[in-house]
């Protein structure tokens, strides 16, 4: 059987019956338009079933988005960092509003390598290390975070470590 369920996503939103919308939306695979016409007016629970939904479909990255909307920016950042480089500028951005000083350490943590033993800074350093500190305002830090983390790659690549 064929039916326009985009129209009926539609249609139930605007009569205000977000369950049922978000039900057939999950039924048919109609979730980005669900969110798309859900927009901004949704509450902090119409997020999370969303976010969990592509959680459950390990769509990490629109997962993350979706807990980031609604104020959830550990699961969001874990998220994001779960995709690797794909969204480290959605990352950096996210720590930036989140002003929160455990989700910098993490992000930085990330970036240096030393949460899962993977060395991403060659590319990620000059970029991202920077620009995730201007969105956090730490500055006097940056100095700090790029030595340590100029000093594993030293180590990592076998180079003298002097300053």
């Amino acid at each position: 059987t064929t039916g326009n369920y985009a129209g009926a996503i539609e249609f139930l939103l605007m009569a205000k019956r977000q369950s049922e919308a978000f039900e057939l939306a999950k039924t048919y695979d109609g979730m980005d338009m669900y969110a798309e016409k859900l927009g901004k007016n949704g509450k902090a629970e119409n997020y999370i079933q969303i976010a969990k939904y592509f959680e459950n479909k390990k769509d990490w990255g629109r997962a993350a988005h979706f807990y980031a909307i609604c104020c959830q920016y550990h699961k969001a950042l874990k998220f994001y960092l779960h995709c690797g480089e794909t969204y480290i500028d959605k990352a950096i951005a996210l720590v930036g509003e989140a002003q929160s000083d455990m989700l910098t350490h993490t992000l930085i943590d990330f970036l240096s390598g030393d949460t899962d033993g993977v060395r991403i800074i060659l590319r990620a350093l000059s970029n991202h290390l920077s620009q995730s500190h201007t969105y956090t305002y730490r500055y006097p830090r940056t100095t700090t975070t790029c030595i340590v983390c100029t000093w594993h790659l030293a180590s990592t690549l076998k180079l003298p470590r002097q300053l």
